[in-house]
């Protein structure tokens, strides 16, 4: 599975929000930066590569290990281990 289609998998609307960012950045638009969880770093690494090389749509990607994020899902509080990569 390719890197955008696990993103898309994963997190729909990071996915979204952070094509939608990128495109908006490459026109001229106001300048964004977008925060976005991978769920291990092979994934980040990979997502950063389709970013800044195969698409064009960042410049940079910083991948930040060792993150925890909280939040609920199904009612219940969820901790998970993630990475994350911020697209300036």
């Amino acid at each position: 599975m390719s890197p955008l289609r696990l993103l898309r998998h994963l997190c729909p609307s990071s996915a979204a929000r952070a094509m939608s960012a990128a495109a908006g950045a490459a026109a001229g638009a106001d300048l964004s930066v977008v925060y976005v969880t991978a769920p291990s770093d092979e994934v980040a690494r990979r997502l950063a590569a389709l970013l800044v090389q195969e698409r064009r749509l960042a410049a940079c990607v910083n991948i930040v290990p060792a993150v925890t994020s909280v939040y609920e899902w199904e009612g219940e509080v969820h901790h998970d281990n993630e990475t994350l990569l911020i697209i300036p």
